[in-house]
């Protein structure tokens, strides 16, 4: 899901306790859950 730079990113981040937020699609696709959707009429 995350390219290899942002998973390391958050290692460092992880690795020197600092506190963070993911927003933004991110997020998005972490959090969100399906929803379904009618189609045709």
């Amino acid at each position: 899901m995350f390219d290899r730079d942002f998973k390391d990113l958050l290692s460092v981040f992880d690795a020197h306790n600092v506190e963070y937020l993911i927003v933004g699609g991110y997020a998005v696709s972490l959090h969100a859950q399906p929803r379904g959707r009618k189609t045709g009429t």
